[in-house]
């Protein structure tokens, strides 16, 4: 382990009000095997603190990428190692149905377990525009629903939503004065000189949506952004860190990382 303070997380920040962040967050990089990680416990934008896990994403990040479905609803901590040592990120991946599954898209070792759900329907799923998260064997990829195409190289895929962030914008349906605040996890990309890095985050507080559109565009440049889920299953592990939110039962759905 590899402790390297705040400062990795401040290098992208500007303007004097993100500048406090090196006051009041913990932050740390780790070097695994696979790889470099970084991870904030304290993340802090507008009043509202996040628990952030940002990976540089390459082929062997990627070899360890899976979805684990626990529609059993397992505890968490019997699905996945915590403590020091530990080297496995996951988080909740996505909105279900009542049966526990994903209510859209899931992938899972290249075959399709759900097909991509274009319906209708009432909740956060349908009413605003969701997207896709997919994983290959050499990238990540975050797309709209609509503009999604599969194909063979998909390995792993969750649909959910709403879309936060897309073509390095604001989905213009998020309201910044919206009422609807809740605990919220959610993936975004962003890249830089060919490399291509994956975040996660969990709000410590109830946000909504527009925050969390706004925290990954602005704060980590992300050109795509997903919410994955909300509400009090809306789960993080971070590697070396003990678990970072969410209920002692597990999620339905997890996308998990072996570091």
């Amino acid at each position: 382990m590899v402790i390297n303070g705040i400062l990795p997380m401040c290098k992208s920040l500007q303007f004097g009000i993100r500048m406090c962040l090196f006051f009041v967050s913990t932050s740390f990089t780790l070097n695994s095997a696979l790889g470099q990680y970084q991870i904030d416990t304290a993340f802090q934008l507008n009043g509202a603190s996040y628990a952030v896990f940002k990976v540089v994403i390459d082929s062997a990040v990627l070899k360890g990428t899976s979805i684990v479905d626990n529609s059993k609803r397992s505890p968490e901590d019997s699905l996945f190692p915590s403590g020091l040592q530990a080297e496995t990120f996951a988080v909740t991946g996505c909105i279900v149905d009542p049966n526990c599954k994903p209510l859209g898209l899931h992938l899972s070792s290249g075959k399709t377990r759900k097909k991509l759900n274009l319906g209708t329907g009432s909740g956060n799923f349908y009413e605003l525009t969701n997207g896709v998260v997919v994983f290959t064997e050499r990238q990540s990829i975050i797309v709209n629903s609509r503009s999604y195409r599969q194909d063979s190289t998909h390995k792993w895929g969750l649909q959910s939503g709403p879309m936060l962030v897309d073509s390095s914008k604001v989905n213009p349906q998020l309201r910044k004065e919206s009422t609807n605040r809740q605990i919220r996890v959610g993936v975004g990309v962003s890249e830089a000189s060919g490399s291509q890095t994956l975040i996660f985050v969990r709000s410590k507080e109830p946000v909504n949506f527009h925050h969390l559109a706004s925290l990954f565009l602005y704060s980590f440049n992300c050109k795509a952004a997903l919410c994955l889920e909300s509400g009090s299953f809306s789960s993080i592990r971070l590697p070396g860190v003990t678990k970072s939110g969410g209920r002692t039962e597990g999620s339905c759905v997890y996308i998990s990382m072996r570091l």
